[in-house]
């Protein structure tokens, strides 16, 4: 009869645990980390990395939104005037835009703040640091990305968007919620 019990126990308890976990990743908002590799099957970026290379990108995926961002050199300019989403971006927003990217592209990569996963990229650094080649569109004025990367996206705004024309780098930061 004590090993009927114990069986029954560990059952009763092990279910339990499971659900609790499914109920605080669904409820909780648990971001999940996306990496470069993924952005082939990505819905917004499958297009996108057939038309270039030196991918790099990263962000987060929740279980009903997502907050990516992508670096590409791109094998021909594209035309962002006609692109419907954003617009030209005011010196405010573009210094703003430029930042973050320097912060998600060109720094160190950290986890938890102290170890470090990789080197900051130098040609991102230089890059980002060219405005006067850069071009940028957002919709920044009509409807912001106001949260950090990490946190689940607040509605579906148009992407931030800067391009290098001289190198042909490309980045993009879509938060959208599904």
């Amino acid at each position: 009869m004590k090993p009927f019990l114990i069986t029954v126990a560990i059952s009763i308890g092990v279910t339990l645990n499971l659900i609790s976990l499914f109920l605080v990743a669904y409820f909780g908002e648990f971001p999940l980390p996306v990496s470069s590799t993924q952005f082939h099957t990505d819905w917004h970026f499958k297009s996108l990395v057939t038309q270039g290379d030196q991918i790099i990108g990263g962000g987060y995926s929740f279980a009903e939104a997502r907050d990516v961002w992508i670096r590409i050199r791109l094998s021909h300019e594209p035309d962002l005037d006609s692109d419907p989403t954003g617009e030209a971006c005011s010196p405010e927003t573009l210094e703003k835009i430029r930042a973050w990217f320097l912060e998600q592209a060109a720094s160190p990569q950290k986890i938890f703040g102290v170890v470090t996963l990789s080197e900051g990229s130098q040609v991102d650094k230089t890059v980002l640091n060219d405005i006067a080649n850069l071009r940028c569109k957002s919709p920044e004025r009509s409807a912001p990305i106001i949260q950090r990367l990490g946190e689940f996206p607040q509605g579906c705004s148009s992407p931030w968007i800067l391009y290098h024309q001289p190198s042909h780098f490309y980045y993009e930061r879509s938060s959208c919620s599904n």
